[in-house]
């Protein structure tokens, strides 16, 4: 069974969102409980880093691809110390706000105050398929990553990003990292383009590696069986309907949800 109090490496589904401590994150990051698979990546990624004691003063983030993400405020609010990242692509990814250029796009005044916010986060543009060498010294205690590998040009792209990234961490140190899933197929997908969608033969395929390198990952792929989870949004979606489910939906003729992966740096 997959829990959200307790998350692995695994899938978006109804009964998470049923789960108390996803309402304890929708009201710290200041959103409004709603039955959306990316009010459930945010509500995974600090419920895991809550677990594992890394929302610390103290504490070292680097995050990749966090757009205007509301998570850069929510770490600072515990008094991590964080370094956001965005890629240089501007464009659609700009004129639908999913692009931040600094760190005014990342303030969200009612998760940190201004004055603890501009102490503790930092922007810098970052490739995420060549991360500069400077930030490959194992320097932080956490990475994270919303639906971003699933953008950078081919699935073997997004694979190589979540093995090079780990080079960011100090030993011990978690990566978490959401991103599409392919709920229809183990063989077809997209493969490339704009979006790619990661099937199990994926997933497993950079478990494999991960594990290869003495680095730490456990995979739940349970689905769910709500009716939710039954249910398939299908373009055009209209995500500005605070009732609207969508915990599936359909993307270039393919089911997909989310899928977090946790992974923890080998100690050595």
């Amino acid at each position: 069974m997959t829990t959200l109090h307790d998350p692995t490496s695994q899938l978006c589904s109804q009964a998470q969102f049923d789960e108390p401590v996803f309402g304890f994150w929708m009201d710290e990051l200041d959103l409004p409980i709603r039955y959306w698979r990316k009010h459930w990546e945010l509500a995974y990624i600090s419920q895991t880093l809550k677990n594992a004691n890394l929302l610390e003063p103290g504490c070292k983030a680097l995050g990749f691809g966090v757009g205007m993400e509301r998570l850069p405020a929510l770490f600072a609010s515990y008094g991590v110390e964080v370094l956001a990242t965005d890629g240089y692509i501007g464009g659609a990814w700009a004129q639908t706000g999913q692009y931040s250029s600094g760190v005014e796009d990342l303030l969200f005044a009612r998760i940190c105050g201004e004055d603890d916010f501009r102490k503790l986060v930092t922007h810098r543009t970052v490739d995420m398929n060549d991360i500069p060498n400077d930030l490959r010294q194992g320097a932080y205690d956490f990475t994270w990553s919303t639906n971003s590998l699933d953008h950078l040009g081919t699935i073997d792209k997004g694979l190589d990003f979540i093995e090079n990234a780990m080079d960011c961490l100090k030993p011990g140190g978690i990566a978490i990292h959401t991103t599409e899933y392919n709920l229809d197929s183990n063989t077809h997908t997209l493969a490339e383009g704009s979006v790619v969608l990661f099937r199990d033969r994926d997933i497993f395929h950079i478990a494999d590696r991960l594990q290869e390198k003495g680095h730490e990952i456990h995979l739940n792929l349970e689905r769910g069986n709500g009716d939710m989870d039954l249910a398939v949004d299908k373009p055009p979606y209209n995500f500005s309907d605070i009732n609207k489910q969508h915990i599936r939906l359909m993307i270039g003729g393919y089911t997909i949800t989310s899928i977090g992966l946790i992974i923890k740096k080998a100690a050595t």
